[in-house]
């Protein structure tokens, strides 16, 4: 709900991620809510939709993961060097 009233009060497009735990499993959700205004700039409708991120969300972590491992071999691979 505060998404949707912070749409109302900003009056524009908001986009964000959302996790929920359906059936055991976390999905990752990527909102969008646009006011509709009636001739006077009232919001009187919120027109949402909304895309399953969890595959593309899994393969960001993987690439952090893969980011981190790589800075963490070189690292060791310098202080082995020192050696």
């Amino acid at each position: 709900r505060k998404r949707y009233a912070d749409c109302v009060r900003l009056g524009k497009t908001i986009s964000y991620k959302q996790c929920l735990h359906l059936q055991g499993v976390n999905n990752w959700w990527s909102p969008t809510l646009t006011p509709l205004r009636d001739p006077n700039s009232r919001t009187y409708r919120l027109i949402g939709i909304t895309s399953n991120i969890t595959s593309s969300n899994y393969l960001e972590k993987a690439g952090r993961m893969t980011a981190e491992r790589e800075r963490l071999l070189e690292a060791i691979a310098h202080k082995i060097s020192q050696c």
